[in-house]
């Protein structure tokens, strides 16, 4: 993408942050000097807790 002239990296969900490889496409593209925007629904994911807890 840097090679192709992108600027600005876009991305969008569902919810990008629950994605795997977030971390490593961001800095890789904070590091390549891009411009990013996370658009994220703003879903808070919790662990349910055990019937006993």
């Amino acid at each position: 993408m840097r090679d192709a002239g992108v600027l600005w990296l876009q991305i969008p969900g569902g919810e990008p942050i629950m994605d795997p490889d977030l971390t490593a496409s961001y800095r890789y593209a904070w590091l390549a000097g891009m411009m990013l925007t996370i658009s994220t629904n703003g879903e808070r994911f919790r662990r349910t807790r055990d019937a006993g807890a």
